[in-house]
């Protein structure tokens, strides 16, 4: 018996990701000051943690502020990000309008394990998640999602026809 017709199914959460404070220039220089004591010694790095660790606790305080509270949603049809303390959608884009999908460590986010994960169709850049942690697990989960997608857009298709 043939498949008659695949439902289209409401959207499912598939991860929910909160920026790092790698996400602000303030976090992205306590990184770069991390990274240049860690390089010069333990003492160092024990002194440089004493200085930095209230900027961090402020930096990382900043990020929950009830104006930002800023995360990023994949789905399994789209990313979305969302922000506020009662979520709102500022900005997405569907796995059918990304080509390519590269993390991008700027200046100071190598030391705190993130980067900016960055969409493509063709070569523009169409999304730009600042400031993720683990940055690579995430555009992993990204990839398999949006091809998960178009595997069931292609079976949709194929039914369909």
């Amino acid at each position: 018996m043939a498949v008659k017709e695949i439902r289209q199914p409401e959207e499912h959460v598939v991860k929910t990701v909160w920026p790092s404070i790698a996400a602000f220039r303030l976090g992205r220089w306590i990184g770069r000051v991390w990274e240049r004591a860690v390089s010069k010694g333990p003492w160092a790095a024990i002194l440089a943690g004493l200085f930095l660790a209230p900027l961090a606790a402020v930096a990382y305080l900043w990020r929950l502020r009830p104006g930002g509270a800023r995360r990023y949603v994949v789905t399994d049809r789209r990313v979305i990000i969302m922000e506020g303390i009662i979520p709102k959608e500022v900005a997405s884009i569907g796995w059918d309008e990304v080509d390519r999908i590269d993390a991008q460590p700027q200046p100071g986010q190598a030391a705190l394990r993130a980067a900016d994960v960055v969409f493509f169709k063709g070569d523009q850049p169409v999304l730009v998640l600042p400031g993720v942690s683990l940055a690579e697990n995430f555009v992993r989960l990204c990839r398999r999602t949006r091809q998960a997608f178009l595997d069931i857009e292609a079976l949709r298709q194929r039914a369909a026809s």
